[in-house]
């Protein structure tokens, strides 16, 4: 599927063949919550990312920005989880796109729970929205942003807050 989305990027921009993609590409890596268990050792105590906000406070601490640094740092490490789990995704993005941003999200930050029993007595799976806890579930949108130079939240640039 990333090949045939390669190529139709690379026939819409009227690219050759051995030309590198200017476009930054944003992988997301889905259902963290189900997953973060592989990585849970990986991560000094309070960094994982569950536990980091891709915010930052600036220096004066009168404003929250968008920590895209911080956000580039947790890009490398699942970079080097997936060349040890789908090492042909991470070499099939990077030969054709010269920029590829990984980024790791959960939607509801936990699995769905069983709900009260129906009248067949069946009880179904949901989530109830107190438990719901999003997992950067918002930074690819804002990192795409960032990148396009569109950023519609102030953002940390080279440790300097940008607005």
């Amino acid at each position: 599927m990333l090949d045939n989305l390669l190529t139709q990027v690379r026939n819409l921009n009227s690219l050759w063949p051995n030309e590198k993609i200017k476009v930054p590409l944003v992988i997301v890596l889905a259902k963290y919550d189900a997953w973060m268990q592989l990585v849970r050792g990986k991560f000094p105590r309070g960094k994982a990312p569950e536990e980091q906000h891709p915010w930052k406070l600036t220096a004066n601490g009168s404003i929250n920005c968008y920590h895209s640094e911080r956000v580039e740092k947790y890009s490398r490490m699942w970079r080097t989880m997936l060349l040890d789990l789908i090492p042909s995704l991470v070499a099939t993005a990077e030969a054709e796109v010269e920029k590829v941003t990984y980024i790791a999200v959960s939607s509801t930050g936990g699995p769905p729970e069983f709900g009260q029993p129906d009248a067949n007595g069946t009880r179904p799976l949901c989530y109830r929205p107190i438990n719901v806890k999003p997992i950067w579930a918002e930074v690819p949108f804002l990192h795409a942003q960032y990148l396009a130079n569109k950023s519609t939240v102030p953002f940390i640039k080279d440790g300097k807050a940008v607005m």
